[in-house]
């Protein structure tokens, strides 16, 4: 092969090489969106199953989910949920953004695609003229149908920074373009001009390749861009409508075989008019001493073969200076010779390995058996060609790619054996780093979620195989986001660097701790006991001790910042559950855990249970549905009477009651709680209110029934609305009900809540006329000194106590406090849960006068 074939054969493999680096890493960074978009269709997906409900009908209540996710995926600033027409569902910005931008666009891309994931090629908004990259993800009913989607919206720059950290080399170019020859990202970048991103590519083999759809391909060809000619080599990005084309200068490239080809001239010119002077020399004896002659000519014949022979060993001594390292050993392997190039990879002189073994070189990474391997190819072929570790003079080790090749004698002996190399530790260190950023986070140095899950399918095995148990916590860290808010993202990335290295000091050398989110990390203990129970404790030895590194405020530059943690845990036995869905389960654990805290102040640590799960997902189920309740008018007001001894009607409880389609009557105890927690008990807490209000406005029509009175339960939500007081005044104005027939019941612990902001808003509805009932009184924390400070008008005792006033000596001791309580401070006191004629007589007989139950009346939609 000529030294220009060679340059040439150089240079497109190296351009090759850079191409498919580059489109593993393209295809990398695109990975992680498509698995963000994957684990968030896990948790949307289950609701379809559990509701049998078209997106259409609801999906709103993820749009904290989708907030909260939406910080784990790079470049991504919003995402969306719609259905198949392109109508948004819900978006983490929370607003209505009517139809997905480029629905038609998108549609078009999902119609042509098979599978469940896609991305697209670039999208130009029409209206700002922006550049994106769609990430989706389709959602599927129970049946399998596809009846909604995921998107997400990325800049360009997704593209870019998964090249930030390649070098390149003086002439060299990387582009990525899509499959619509559009200009996403190059390096060097061009600002203006036919290299600007978005820019359409119109270069006619280019066009040809995308239309092949072959996977590589190589071409010299002129650049679109600046016009020069380059070795091209084009090659597609797994799984994503993008191609990865890297340039090298043809002039950068051939400049070595340029100068070797000015050498072997120059060599050859100088034999040339050697031989001429020569000539001249020899025609000038024969014409002076003919009789000498045929000794000339003979003479004249050894010179011309010296002359051919050194010709021929200065050609095959610019052959021996390439820029390969070469050594000639003699058949017992020890060194004759060696170039130029051997000494600059080596850092040995020649004349320092003349006479040695190649053994010199070994770096004691291969045992013996690799090299018997090595021997015992070349003597069956002649040859052995492979990657070999070897050492530098300087004692450093050096990859590099070796070829040995055996010369033959006449007798068909081994005469030399010829080693050429070249040092590959570059390619072997960009092999590494593609493979640390496929596998590990750009931040903490931590295993990230594919290299997690990878291992977590591994350690499912090893499970099944050796009878033990793994475990999963899922660490999230609470308020993360208002670091970020208040200390900016450089104090937010050291706080998670610093976290890290905590973590990293509490687990095992063979546990796997990763970083899988924003603010999430994941610890997997292996090698657990077979035994669940002994299991369970050893974990939760781990997650407590995580707690206690946490307690103590983590220093940042000039910074103390105090994090909280939640852990989520599931355990696994590699039998019961796949191994795909154990990150999804320890994260649901780690919403049981934070729940936990909220409402019982327990410790942040939770095991995932199936039966919790399955009412988290009723919980949020109802939730959906109560959102569509009231204005689908599945919500009714019962009316329970209130009496005073013996049948004198007083008034009513209005009692809010659910009649759903298909669940039937849903009890107050499940909905209520959830009404308060999603606040969907502000709007339904002032649509009863209405309800009342216009009733009272009726009666006052009715002389019989102009005096009667209605009570109505006031949440503690409600009363912590800035709002609430004016609202009310609004319904009585709108409604013209009177004020003091309107008696608003609180309970204890509504009063125990803020008590100096409770006095000031009913102060201020006292204001408009507003009585006020302490419901269930007796059952909460009881105090005088607010008795004797709020506006009360009257105090309900509770149904516990007044059931057990005739059989149960603490629960009549009880009542009849409260009854002499009620008189001194000059309160109305009323019994609730009032079921029989002996409950009655014990309460008129102890001066409770004033009842409701079911001795009275049951509650019912008319009075």
């Amino acid at each position: 092969m000529s030294n220009y074939d060679q340059a040439t054969k150089t240079a497109s493999s190296r351009s090759a090489a850079r191409a498919d680096l580059a489109a593993e890493l393209v295809a990398n960074k695109l990975l992680s969106t498509r698995y963000g978009l994957r684990t968030l269709a896990g948790f949307l997906q289950p609701l379809i199953y559990q509701a049998n409900i078209l997106p259409a009908s609801g999906l709103e209540s993820i749009e904290q989910l989708l907030d909260d996710k939406l910080s784990g995926l790079e470049f991504v600033d919003e995402l969306f949920v719609a259905d198949l027409a392109g109508n948004v569902i819900h978006s983490s910005s929370k607003k209505d953004a009517g139809r997905i931008p480029g629905w038609s666009f998108l549609k078009r891309r999902f119609d042509e695609s098979s599978g469940d994931d896609l991305v697209t090629p670039l999208y130009t908004d029409p209206d700002s003229g922006e550049l994106w990259i769609w990430g989706m993800r389709k959602l599927r009913a129970g049946t399998g149908e596809f009846v909604a989607v995921i998107a997400a919206p990325q800049s360009p720059a997704v593209i870019a920074d998964s090249l930030a950290g390649l070098s390149l080399s003086e002439g060299q170019s990387i582009a990525i373009i899509d499959e619509s020859l559009r200009l996403v990202a190059r390096l060097p970048a061009v600002v203006e001009g036919p290299g600007r991103q978005g820019a359409l590519i119109n270069e006619l083999y280019t066009r040809r390749f995308v239309e092949s759809g072959s996977d590589s391909e190589q071409a010299i060809l002129k650049s679109p861009i600046d016009g020069e000619k380059r070795f091209y080599a084009f090659q597609r990005v797994l799984d994503a409508p993008y191609i990865v084309v890297v340039g090298e200068k043809t002039s950068v490239a051939l400049q070595g075989w340029r100068h070797s080809l000015w050498a072997s001239g120059a060599g050859v010119l100088s034999v040339a008019v050697v031989g001429l002077f020569f000539l001249r020399q020899f025609y000038r004896r024969v014409s002076v001493e003919k009789e000498l002659v045929q000794e000339n000519r003979e003479r004249k014949s050894l010179q011309f073969e010296a002359q051919a022979n050194e010709a021929e060993l200065r050609i095959a001594s610019t052959a021996f200076e390439t820029h390969l390292g070469i050594m000639i050993t003699d058949e017992n392997g020890l060194i004759l010779r060696a170039n130029r190039a051997f000494s600059r990879i080596t850092g040995y002189d020649e004349h320092e390995v003349v006479g040695k073994s190649p053994r010199i070189l070994q770096s004691g990474l291969q045992d013996a058996e690799f090299y018997n391997h090595l021997w015992s190819r070349v003597r069956e072929t002649g040859s052995w060609e492979g990657e070999i570790w070897n050492r530098r003079k300087t004692g450093e080790v050096y990859a590099e790619w070796l070829t040995i090749t055996a010369i033959y004698g006449g007798s068909g002996a081994v005469q030399n054996y010829v080693g050429t190399f070249h040092d590959i530790t570059k390619r072997k260190e960009a092999e590494r780093e593609a493979h640390r950023l496929a596998f590990y986070d750009s931040l903490t140095g931590l295993a990230n979620r594919a290299l997690l899950e990878e291992r977590i399918s591994e350690v499912c095995k090893a499970n099944t195989r050796q009878n033990t148990h793994a475990a999963l916590l899922y660490l999230d860290i609470e308020q993360f986001r208002a670091v970020n808010d208040a200390r900016g993202y450089g104090v937010g990335d050291l706080v998670l660097k610093s976290l890290a290295g905590k973590l990293v000091r509490v687990v095992r050398e063979s546990d796997t701790l990763a970083r899988i989110g924003g603010d999430e990390f994941a610890v997997l203990l292996v090698n657990l006991d077979s035994s669940q129970e002994v299991a369970a404790r050893s974990v939760e030895g781990v997650a407590e001790k995580i707690l206690q590194v946490f307690s103590s405020p983590i220093d940042v530059l000039d910074y103390r910042i105090q994090v909280e943690i939640s852990i989520g845990i599931t355990l696994m036995d590699g039998r019961n559950t796949r191994p795909d869905q154990q990150v999804q389960r320890a994260e649901q654990a780690t919403q049981q855990a934070k729940e936990r805290a909220r409402l019982r102040g327990e410790k942040r640590i939770a095991f995932f249970n199936p039966d919790i799960q399955e009412k988290i997902v009723q919980h949020v189920l109802i939730e959906e549905e109560l959102r569509n309740a009231l204005a689908e008018e599945q919500l009714v007001v019962f009316f329970q009477p209130q009496i005073r001894n013996p049948d004198q009607l007083l008034g009513y409880e209005v009692l809010l009651r659910w009649r759903h389609p298909e669940r039937g009557m849903i009890s107050p105890v499940v909905f209520i709680p959830i009404a308060e927690q999603s606040r969907l008990i502000l709007p339904i807490g002032l649509w009863v209110l209405e309800q009342a209000c216009e009733r009272l406005a009726a009666w006052q029509r009715d002389p019989a029934r102009s005096g009667l009175s209605l009570a109505v339960n006031v949440s503690i939500v409600q009363f912590q609305s800035d709002s609430f007081t004016a609202q009310l005044g609004q319904i009585l104005e709108k409604t013209g009900a009177p004020p003091h027939l309107l008696k608003l019941e609180v309970t204890e612990s509504l009063l125990m809540d803020d008590p100096e902001r409770i006095t000031e808003i009913m102060m201020g509805l006292r204001s408009l006329g507003i009585r006020f009932s302490l419901d269930d009184f007796g059952t909460g924390y009881s105090s005088m000194s607010y008795l004797k400070r709020l506006p009360l008008d009257q105090i309900k005792i509770d149904q516990s106590f007044v059931q057990e006033v005739t059989t149960n000596l603490a629960s009549s001791a009880i009542v009849e406090s409260i009854v002499g309580l009620a008189k001194g401070l000059g309160l109305e006191v009323i019994a609730e849960g009032v079921e029989t004629e002996e409950q009655r007589k014990w309460l008129v007989e102890h001066g409770c006068l004033n009842f409701q139950g079911y001795l009275f009346g049951r509650p019912g939609e008319e009075v």
